[in-house]
């Protein structure tokens, strides 16, 4: 009601970094218009201005409710000192939140990050992803967000659980993340992060292990021709549901008189974001096709893959093999398996 002292009941908080929103209730605030002001104040008096104060934004008003934004950085911190004060514009009249009603605290935030590492042997790898990690501290526990950054681009997709004040469990996701020095941001707020540096290096192509039906590591586009025409059909890899039996990718053996053709599609981690995985596929010690393939990645699917050229079968039947590795890699071995795809009877 106009000209009535405003009653305050009790004072709700959601607290942010440097932001305070305030949903205010109690009587006697003005519907019609927002004819009301709100401030938080360490004043003991009921004029928030005996004191140090910050005046807030109003973002709704209703006869019994108030919402209402604050900036508290610049007010000094303390424990269980501020109150909440409305003043009704028409009237001129204050109301301030009563005891035993809890008052409000203002803290001055600390926090920092100690380390950021993998929690397995693997480690930050360029196209690599679901990688283990652990970023350690203190004052994490304010985080909203966890992303990281390089040269203008930043991935804010980033899976992670905050633990405690001290440890955010991370699912790190590297893929279309070329080597190099990146940075690790702990958003506190939209705005304001902690940060460290991590490296991510070039690691070792590997193919991943087979799936679960349709959820393929090993695919093969297959072309069945004959003097006139082709048909195009496609083979996965997978294990069967219920059971550990795998289905082998088949490409259809070349017969005397016709050449059959295949594609490979291979979906794996660490191959490279620039340059190329050498990619062979064998049967025996018989015959091999081997070819320099550049990466393909969804990141927001998880897949890197690599889709070579057209190879002509041999005429030869069984359990053939399949390797990788990033061309030009000194270092690692190839990730070889025999028995992935299989030679069939056209």
């Amino acid at each position: 009601v106009e000209g009535t002292l405003p009653r305050i009941r009790t004072a709700y908080k959601n607290i942010d970094f440097g932001k305070v929103r305030l949903a205010i209730e109690g009587m006697y605030f003005n519907a019609l218009e927002p004819y009301v002001e709100v401030y938080i104040s360490d004043s003991a008096t009921g004029n928030p201005m005996d004191g140090s104060w910050a005046q807030g934004t109003l973002v709704s008003v209703s006869k019994t409710r108030i919402v209402a934004d604050f900036d508290v950085t610049q007010l000094p911190a303390k424990e269980n000192a501020y109150n909440a004060f409305v003043l009704n514009l028409d009237s001129g009249l204050w109301g301030r939140i009563q005891a035993p009603s809890p008052r409000l605290s203002v803290r001055t935030f600390s926090g920092s990050i100690s380390a950021f590492q993998p929690t397995t042997g693997t480690l930050f790898w360029e196209n690599y992803y679901d990688i283990p990690s652990r970023i350690t501290g203190t004052g994490l526990d304010a985080c909203i967000d966890v992303g990281i950054y390089r040269d203008g681009t930043e991935y804010r997709d980033i899976e992670y659980t905050v633990v405690d004040p001290g440890r955010i469990d991370v699912n790190l996701n590297l893929i279309d993340c070329t080597s190099g020095t990146w940075e690790l941001r702990v958003y506190i707020t939209p705005t304001y992060y902690l940060k460290t540096n991590f490296q991510v290096s070039l690691g070792r192509a590997v193919i991943l292990e087979p799936q679960r039906a349709y959820m393929y590591a090993i695919s093969i586009d297959r072309r069945r021709q004959d003097s006139t025409s082709y048909t195009t059909d496609y083979e996965y890899e997978y294990y069967s549901w219920g059971e550990w039996r795998v289905h082998r990718a088949e490409a259809i053996r070349s017969s005397r008189y016709t050449t059959r053709l295949a594609r490979f599609t291979v979906r794996g981690k660490g191959f490279p974001v620039s340059g190329t995985t050498t990619l062979r596929v064998w049967h025996s010690d018989q015959w091999s096709a081997e070819g320099n393939f550049a990466t393909r990645t969804d990141r927001s699917r998880k897949f890197v893959y690599l889709v070579s050229d057209w190879w002509a079968m041999p005429n030869l039947e069984g359990y053939c093999g399949i390797s990788v590795r990033r061309t030009g890699d000194t270092t690692n071995p190839p990730d070889s398996y025999p028995g992935r795809w299989v030679l069939v009877e056209p």
